[in-house]
Parts: structure tokens; sequence; C-alpha cells
């Protein structure tokens, strides 16, 4: 039977998908590349990385084939440096359009688990097997993930003078 946790998890999956559409609603690709230090992520970087961790980190976890374009391994996951330069990147709409697809097929899958697969351990070889022992815990930290790269975003808005992302 399909657990009423992964059922909120995927709504919370899918409405991330859409709250960085929103932060990202009118930034060009040079305030998107901004950074307050040399080396500090910038929000491109960080809605790429949404995606990346999404597909890799939660998706190919739980056994969602990871469907990214190549580039995404070198450009956003974890540790990835971040490039000043806009020409590196993909364009921030494909980059959104990525997460909404990875978000639903990652949502649609959750929502067919039960319980006992959230129950179940992490692969001992998995680097996130440390912090999250259980797939339910590692499905349940996503929404703070992502909120704390949303964070991000916010604020490189508001230093760059545009309006706050949500309000």
């Amino acid at each position: 039977m399909p657990s009423i946790i992964t059922r909120h998890e995927a709504k919370t999956i899918r409405a991330c998908a859409a709250l960085v559409r929103t932060a990202l609603d009118g930034v060009t690709m040079n305030q998107a590349v901004f950074r307050c230090e040399a080396g500090g992520n910038h929000m491109l970087w960080n809605a790429g990385h949404i995606a990346w961790s999404l597909s890799v980190d939660l998706g190919e976890t739980i056994g969602v084939p990871p469907q990214l374009p190549p580039v995404y391994n070198r450009l956003f996951a974890f540790g990835s440096d971040t490039l000043a330069d806009a020409k590196e990147y993909p364009s921030i709409e494909e980059i959104l359009d990525v997460i909404e697809e990875t978000a639903e097929r990652v949502a649609s899958f959750l929502e067919s688990l039960d319980d006992m697969f959230l129950e179940s351990p992490l692969a001992r070889d998995s680097p996130l097997s440390d912090y999250y022992p259980t797939v339910g815990e590692l499905v349940a930290s996503n929404g703070f993930h992502t909120g704390y790269h949303l964070g991000q975003i916010g604020l490189l808005r508001r230093i760059q003078g545009l309006s706050p992302a949500l309000s």
C-alpha cells in the first residue's frame, strides 16, 4: 500500500520545483551568475544543483534512473566549482525544465512506494548513508535541501536589488 509519507513528499517535491521557477522569474543570465565572493554559489549553480541532487542523490537512490544532461555532473554535483562565465552553463529555462521534469519523475515514483521501502537502509557504499541511514530519512531531507538552496537564491536576488523571490 502506498505510504501517506511518500504522497506528501511527492507534493513537496512538486511544490519546490514550482518555487524554483518563481524564484528565477525575470532573472537575467548576468544576474544568475552573480556571486558575492569568488567561488561562492550563484543562483544558476543553486538551481542546477537542485536538479542534480533531486535526480542523483534522491532519484537514483530510490530507483529512478537519472536522465540529466551529462554536463550537469560536472557543473552541479556536490563540491563542483562555481564558474563565473554564464556561457559555461545551460540556460535558466533549460535548468528549470530539467528541475520540473525530474521532480515529476521522482514524485510519481515516490507515490508508489510503501512504508517498508522507506525503512530500507541506504546502501553502505552510498556517500549519503552516513547522514541518512534509511531511504525514508533521505526522502524526508529533500525539502530541507531544496529550501536551503532556494534561500540562497532569494538572498542573491535581494543583494542585487531584485524583488523578493516569494512575496
